[in-house]
C-alpha cells in the first residue's frame, strides 16, 4: 500500500524560551508524489496564517516565527530502513504532530514515542486522516442512489444501471451496491481518450440510471461527452460519487438545468469552491490544517486554555484533546441536486 501523506510539525529552538529570535516551523510532508508540500504551504498562507494572525495580535511571536513546507516524497514506508531514518530524523528534531493519511501505513512510528520537545506535549501525537473509500461510503451511496435514481421494481426497463469507474476505482469496491441492486447492471472503465465510445455503448444499453465514480480529470472529458449526446436531460438520472463536477454547467456555452443529476461531495461545496480544493487530497489536507491551526493558536498566541474541543471539518467531526491527541468521530458527506448555478442541497434520508 502507498502511503499518500505524512505531516509533520517539527517544532524547533526558540519559540518557546522566552526569547524574541526568529523561530522556524518546518511542515514536513512525506507522500508518493512531488509537489505537496507547494499545495500545503499556498493553503497555510492564503487560508491559515492570516487567521492566526489575527488571532494573535497580542502576542509577537507569531511575527516573529517562520513557516516552512518541506517536500519530501517517499516510494513507500514499509521499507524499515527508510522509516527508522524518518524516525531518527524527527526525533532529532522534535515533532509535535504527524498526520497521516491511513492508519495501516503507520508502521514503526506508531510505536517510536518521537518526543515533541514542546512544552505541555510530551510526545508526538499521530493524526490520521484515513481516505472515505467507495466501500466505506457504500450504505450512503446505495440510500442516495435509491433517492436520486428512484430505483424502480426489478424487470422494468428503468431498472438497468450503468456504472461508469475511472481509473482507482474497482468494481470490488461497488459489491454491496451491486449485491443489493434490483435491477440489470452495465460496467465500464472510464479512461481518457474513450468517452466517446462508452458514450455511445449507453446509448445503445438503453439504461437511464448512470452511477460515476472517477478521480475529476477523467470525469470532466466523460461528461462533457455525455452532454454533447444529450445523456444529461430527462429521460436519464445521474449520480455523481465524489468528482467535484457539482461546480461545473458550462458546455461550451450552455448549460444543464437538469435536477436528475445528484452529487455526493466532500462539503459545504461553497468551501471548496471558495478555496479552490479541487482533489480529495487538497480535501484532506484542509481539514488537518484547520487542526493543526486550532493548537497552533494555543501555542503561538499563548492562549492559557487547553485545547478540548470538537471540531467540524469538510470531511467529517474530530475530537481534540489537550494533549494533541485527535481521533475522528464521524465523516460527512453532502449532496446537490443539479449542477452549478442550477444546484441545490438535497436531503438523502437515512
Amino acid at each position: 500500500m502507498k502511503i499518500s501523506f505524512l505531516l509533520s510539525i517539527l517544532a524547533v529552538a526558540g519559540l518557546f524560551g522566552g526569547t524574541r529570535c526568529a523561530t522556524t516551523i518546518n511542515f514536513a510532508l512525506l507522500w508518493d508524489e512531488p509537489g505537496v508540500a507547494s499545495t500545503a504551504s499556498n493553503m497555510f498562507k492564503q487560508i491559515f496564517l492570516p487567521d492566526l494572525r489575527n488571532s494573535c495580535l497580542s502576542s509577537p511571536d507569531v511575527n516573529n516565527t517562520v513557516f516552512k513546507f518541506i517536500d519530501a516524497p517517499q516510494k513507500g514506508l514499509f521499507d524499515i530502513l527508510l522509516a527508522n531514518l524518518q524516525i531518527d530524523q524527527l526525533t532529532k528534531s522534535g515533532c509535535l504532530f504527524a498526520g497521516a493519511f491511513d492508519q495501516a501505513e503507520l508502521g514503526l512510528f506508531a510505536q517510536s514515542g518521537i518526543p515533541s520537545g514542546v512544552p505541555g506535549y510530551p510526545s508526538m501525537q499521530i493524526h490520521v486522516m484515513a481516505p472515505l473509500t467507495l466501500t466505506m461510503a457504500v450504505e450512503g451511496v446505495y440510500k442516495a442512489l435509491t433517492e436520486s435514481l428512484r430505483l424502480p421494481e426489478k424487470g422494468s426497463v428503468d431498472s438497468k444501471l450503468s456504472i461508469i469507474l475511472g481509473p482507482g476505482y474497482s468494481i470490488e469496491e461497488l459489491q454491496a451496491v451491486v449485491d443489493r441492486y434490483p435491477g440489470y447492471m452495465f460496467f465500464y472503465q472510464l479512461r481518457l481518450g474513450n468517452e466517446d465510445a462508452i458514450v455511445n455503448k449507453l446509448k445503445a444499453s438503453g439504461s437511464t440510471n448512470f452511477l460515476l465514480a472517477s478521480p475529476a480529470r477523467e470525469a470532466d472529458f466523460f461528461i462533457s461527452a455525455a452532454f454533447n449526446s444529450l445523456l444529461l436531460s430527462s429521460p436519464y438520472r445521474w449520480f455523481l460519487f465524489n468528482v467535484r463536477l457539482v461546480d461545473k454547467n458550462n458546455f461550451a456555452g450552455f448549460k444543464v438545468v437538469s435536477k436528475n443529476i445528484t452529487s455526493m461531495e466532500f462539503g459545504p461545496i461553497s468551501t471548496a469552491i471558495a478555496y479552490n480544493l479541487s482533489r480529495a487530497r487538497e480535501i484532506y489536507i484542509y481539514d488537518m490544517l484547520s487542526i493543526w491551526n486550532v493548537y497552533l493558536k494555543k501555542i503561538v498566541c499563548k492562549q492559557p486554555n487547553d485545547v478540548n474541543e470538537s471540531y467540524s471539518g469538510m470531511t467529517g467531526d474530530f475530537r481534540l484533546y489537550p494533549n494533541g491527541s485527535v481521533v475522528r468521530t464521524e465523516w460527512r458527506m453532502h449532496f446537490y441536486g443539479g449542477l452549478g448555478s442550477e444546484r441545490q442541497r438535497v436531503t438523502i434520508p437515512y
